[in-house]
């Protein structure tokens, strides 16, 4: 099973253990987006440098052939988390 780095921004408990803001983890894509969905992380790795060096539009256009939803009013910073939470999904059903 794929693993996706990511980084604590709230505390919570995984593996037993308290996992404090600014702890770097891997974790499940599925515990990713769940993670991410409550608030607890966000993602970290290359995919988001690449996205990180697209332009606003380009962005949205991703987003709109990714078939994503609800994109139009975010700003490029939760454009991207949309994008790389969407990408972590894919193939996790």
């Amino acid at each position: 099973m794929s693993k996706i780095a990511v980084k604590v921004t709230s505390a919570f408990m995984y593996g037993g253990k308290i996992q404090k803001s600014g702890v770097e983890l891997e974790v499940t894509r599925k515990e990713a987006v769940a993670l991410h969905h409550r608030g607890k992380v966000v993602l970290i790795g290359s995919v988001a440098e690449d996205l990180k060096g697209m332009r606003i539009e380009e962005l949205r256009q991703h987003a709109e052939d990714m078939g994503l939803t609800g994109y139009e009013k975010l700003a490029k910073g939760k454009l991207i988390e949309l994008i790389e939470l969407a990408e972590a999904s894919e193939g996790e059903d």
